[in-house]
């Protein structure tokens, strides 16, 4: 048998063995059981003779082994994989298009704090090249407005403790006060609606971009398909599971039957980020322990750091909630009606 591109392959006992560093989607056969009868495997047709995959094994190194066997003729088939040097060549194309992908989606992600502010038409065209979800860039969006705002409270009220001027002028008061307004209208619109949606600043200067590049034509509108209900369900899990890290650990293991959520994948990031904000509230109170304002705030960051270093040490055992749970639970409480109670739910991943 010929092998094409960097697979390699060997004979043994009448079947044929396949090692291939791609994964090239072949299912392998289904054996028969109680419930189900057999499904036979992919039909691939190579050097003009047709195989079934009997299994498909990933490989601890990387890739794939597969199994073939020659077609049963009692097995009928209505389409089939073809093995050749151009089929091969397309699956090395189509995997550097999805690393280029998933390379300009790492870098999406981490500027979504400055996307998540265009209009909800262009987010959904990043989500649709980049494979982003709109809802989830429009919250990354809302961090700098939030930070605006509580920048400014923080200074004045550090002005008013120590009775002088508050540092912070009139204008700048305004804009965080309007960009706080419409921070909670997206906010409201994204977790209600599952959508991405553009601030004000940010629609106004894609506008004025468009018409600075001569790109005044609106871009054309294609009628949304309609999308399959797991399918819609799997995004809203997808893009909401980083709420699921700050509820209690019972109700993650019942969310982790329901949904195949894996609390590891983002527990970590979101206890990182809130043992940060409580870092930067202890050093920024350091300065002022001599005022009641300032040891309360010590004492406050300094108890949402304990909490988060507690729960990062405890994620090597399995989930743990937070006391931030009880912010996020209206947001999900759809996908808990659904998921059985914790104390009949088993041990989820870890």
């Amino acid at each position: 048998m010929q092998p094409y591109g960097s697979d390699r392959v060997r004979e043994s006992g009448g079947k044929v063995i396949l090692h291939s560093r791609l994964s090239k989607g072949w299912t392998p056969r289904t054996p028969k059981s109680a419930t189900h009868a057999e499904f036979p495997g992919t039909a691939v047709l190579w050097d003009d003779r047709y195989f079934e995959v009997l299994s498909a094994d990933p490989l601890p190194a990387g890739g794939v082994r597969y199994t073939l066997g020659d077609w049963k003729d009692e097995h009928t088939f209505r389409v089939f994989e073809t093995y050749s040097e151009e089929s091969e060549a397309r699956l090395r194309a189509d995997h550097e298009t999805a690393l280029r992908h998933r390379r300009h989606s790492r870098l999406a992600r981490l500027s979504s704090m400055i996307l998540g502010h265009l209009p909800g038409s262009v987010q959904e065209r990043l989500a649709n090249e980049l494979g982003l979800f709109p809802a989830r860039m429009t919250l990354m969006s809302l961090i700098p407005p939030v930070a605006l705002f509580g920048a400014c409270v923080w200074l004045f009220v550090d002005a008013k403790v120590d009775q002088e001027r508050s540092p912070v002028p009139s204008w700048l008061w305004f804009l965080a006060l309007f960009m706080m307004l419409d921070t909670a209208v997206r906010f409201l619109v994204a977790m209600s609606q599952n959508r991405g949606i553009g601030s004000i600043p940010g629609t106004i200067g894609y506008v004025l971009y468009r018409l600075a590049t001569g790109k005044r034509d609106a871009p054309p509108k294609l009628a949304p398909l309609p999308v399959p209900e797991e399918i819609a369900q799997h995004d809203s899990v997808e893009w909401r599971s980083w709420m699921f890290t700050l509820l209690p650990a019972g109700e993650q293991r019942a969310l982790a039957q329901r949904y195949d959520y894996d609390y590891r994948k983002d527990a970590y990031s979101v206890a990182g980020a809130i043992l940060a904000v409580g870092v930067l509230g202890i050093l920024s109170s350091v300065s002022n322990l001599e005022t009641l304002g300032g040891l309360t705030s010590l004492i406050v960051a300094s108890l949402i750091a304990l909490e988060q270093i507690a729960r990062l040490l405890a994620f090597k055992k399995g989930p743990a909630g937070s006391v931030w749970g009880a912010l996020v639970r209206p947001f999900i409480r759809d996908l808990l009606k659904s998921v059985p109670s914790p104390r009949s739910a088993g041990r989820g991943p870890g």
